[in-house]
């Protein structure tokens, strides 16, 4: 599915300053390096929004959750939070040098970073881009390019990466067709990428019963969805849904190493998965 792929290694190592290594990503990029458009996003990230968030969860960890614990005497708790908060408190330092110096005077956008590493055919960026939208659910007037986009490429890249035979993009379409998030579609309204429609999760789920490696652990929530659409399907549109997994089925490769699940992108102080995502 990859339109051209790069090695790992042409990315820089990591934990270096993002300073001494966002001219080098940024040219990579923009000669369509699809890993180097994901690490940039990453680190992008990491900057400008994972260290704010750090620092709001480390003053809630020590206002709240530890003063609470301390009041109501609870020593292993008291202990446990000071463990995580002195874990955070290392990661957050090592942030902070990453970070020491960068200013996005360029006003460099994560998203679109994050939309041509999906655009190039990578699967962990499809899904990222896909899962994790970086603009604000309710600031819609400043980052309506990314929402526009967001709304005009979010179905196609997942169903593009489903034709690859990539189960989490099949269970992610199954739970987006099914579990339609009502609560998230009514903040972003016109911009939501996924509307119900209980045929196309009905062939996800038939498809997801041919994929050789499919998790069993899934089965209980798929059986429970195909019961609920069958009777909401006619015995054609559930035949016709059979039909159109078959020919989806079809279409996988026989090499069934493109059939792994990705993980979600980490976002932790310290640790973005770099590792596990951008040299997927």
């Amino acid at each position: 599915m990859l339109k051209r792929d790069y090695s790992p290694d042409t990315l820089p190592k990591r934990n270096l300053p993002l300073v001494s290594i966002i001219d080098q990503l940024k040219q990579q990029a923009a000669e369509g390096n699809y890993r180097a458009a994901c690490r940039l996003a990453a680190e992008l990230m990491r900057c400008t929004q994972v260290i704010p968030e750090i620092q709001r969860a480390l003053e809630e960890r020590r206002t709240v959750d530890l003063k609470n614990a301390k009041q109501a005497g609870d020593t292993e708790r008291i202990e446990s939070i000071q463990g995580a908060i002195a874990d955070m408190e290392i990661g957050m330092a090592r942030d902070k040098q990453i970070c020491a110096g960068f200013e996005n005077k360029e006003n460099l956008e994560i998203w679109r970073y994050k939309l041509q590493a999906a655009q190039s055919g990578h699967a962990p960026s499809i899904l990222d881009f896909v899962d994790s939208p970086t603009w604000l659910l309710t600031d819609q007037k400043t980052y309506e390019d990314a929402w526009i986009t967001y709304r005009d490429n979010g179905e196609a890249l997942l169903s593009e990466l489903a034709r690859s035979g990539n189960k989490r993009a099949i269970i992610e379409l199954i739970m987006q067709y099914v579990r339609f998030d009502t609560q998230t579609a009514a903040i972003i309204g016109k911009y939501a990428p996924f509307k119900p429609d209980q045929q196309k999760a009905a062939m996800y789920i038939y498809a997801y019963y041919l994929l050789p490696n499919g998790n069993r652990s899934n089965a209980p929530f798929l059986n429970e969805a195909l019961r609920k659409i069958s009777q909401q399907l006619t015995s054609d549109q559930l035949a016709a849904a059979k039909s159109q997994a078959d020919q989806l089925a079809a279409s996988w490769p026989a090499d069934q190493a493109l059939q792994r699940n990705p993980p979600r992108m980490v976002h932790e102080a310290g640790d973005l998965g770099l590792d596990d995502i951008c040299s997927q």
